[in-house]
């Protein structure tokens, strides 16, 4: 599939690493007008905040945030930015730690139906003395989803919106890519698994 533009929009990788292997979550974030490469250190800079801030004490000190990757996706060749500015940021808690298949998935709302309008996060970094058969507790859960939640605010700081990106619909891709606002976060608290993540 050929390069699909997403006008006005930072693609973020945010890459960890868990258990020595790289784990990566991909957001976006739109804005109202033209993206500049200036745009990449404060985005990092908020990212870099909202992690140390309100995720890291959720998670165990196997896991790091280690890199954030940018990209603008107005044009195919749009600035990119590796940061690894004050990185890595270190998970908290002590205790011994899960597989990096076991995950959790936070699923981003938009107010609409479809998967078009339906995006998610699958963060790993948990201990064992979190959970509880199937289920991670319920304080991790909580804090989790206000983490994802302070996230659609910080980016607001600096002009920016968290959204769900679609780049296709019915299979085939679309000519843009199609941005709709994160209004909400639900956090499951059952325990999924990304195979992909198995250790290797």
């Amino acid at each position: 599939m050929g390069f699909i533009p997403a006008l006005n929009t930072v693609r973020v990788a945010l890459e960890f690493t868990s258990n020595g292997q790289i784990c990566v979550n991909i957001i976006f974030l739109n804005k109202s007008t033209t993206v500049f490469s200036t745009d990449f250190v404060s985005i990092a800079s908020v990212i870099r905040s909202w992690f140390s801030t309100y995720m890291k004490g959720s998670l165990g000190n196997s896991l790091s945030l280690s890199r954030i990757s940018m990209r603008d996706m107005t044009t195919e060749n749009g600035d990119i930015l590796d940061s690894v500015v004050d990185l890595p940021i270190v998970g908290t808690l002590a205790q011994e730690p899960l597989p990096n298949n076991v995950a959790l998935a936070c699923s981003f709302r938009t107010g609409k139906a479809g998967k078009s309008y339906r995006g998610r996060a699958y963060m790993v970094g948990f201990t064992e003395n979190q959970i509880g058969g199937d289920h991670l507790d319920s304080t991790p859960v909580a804090a989790l989803a206000l983490g994802w939640s302070y996230l659609n605010t910080l980016s607001l700081v600096i002009g920016y919106t968290h959204v769900v990106a679609s780049f296709q619909h019915n299979l085939a891709p679309r000519a843009t890519a199609v941005l709709t606002p994160v209004t909400q976060i639900i956090v499951n608290d059952r325990l999924d698994t990304q195979r992909r993540r198995l250790p290797v």
